[in-house]
């Protein structure tokens, strides 16, 4: 850390320093899962699917803050892997819902050992408790979500 005490980002808001700090996540990530099967992006996925069970594409980009395309680009991936299928969805026959297919779900499960390496790294060097941070995040997400819903700026 720099002679400031503050993390080596540049920013001049908080706002910005969040957008460093997701962005070294997502390299910190990559590189660490470069011998996984899975992106973190997908990683991340699949991972949800695995949690919240069957979610239909416009689901998934609201919960992971995607955009759609995105989403349907990465739902292709999968199909595509045999990774998931679609099914109907329970609740309105009209449309389908995302599900982990048998090779999917072994996919996660390898990627999740890559995954879990980087993170014990990651967790290692907090020096403030998991869960004091996860409550700063979330207030953090929530902001993120009333300024959506404010119309922007």
């Amino acid at each position: 850390m720099p002679p400031s005490g503050r993390p080596n980002v540049k920013g001049t808001s908080l706002l910005f320093d969040v957008f460093v700090v997701a962005h070294a996540a997502g390299e910190m990530l990559s590189d660490g899962m470069t011998k996984s099967p899975l992106t973190p992006e997908e990683y991340a996925l699949y991972s949800h699917l695995s949690d919240v069970g069957p979610r239909t594409p416009s689901e998934l980009a609201q919960e992971l803050h995607a955009p759609a395309t995105t989403v349907s680009d990465w739902v292709r991936g999968m199909m595509a892997r045999r990774h998931a299928r679609q099914i109907p969805n329970p609740s309105d026959r009209r449309s389908y819902v995302i599900v982990l297919t048998p090779a999917g779900r072994r996919a996660h499960a390898s990627a999740n050992r890559r995954f879990e390496q980087v993170n014990d790294v990651f967790l290692a060097g907090l020096t403030r408790p998991e869960a004091e941070l996860r409550g700063c995040l979330a207030e953090i997400l929530t902001a993120t979500r009333r300024q959506k819903e404010s119309g922007g700026t």
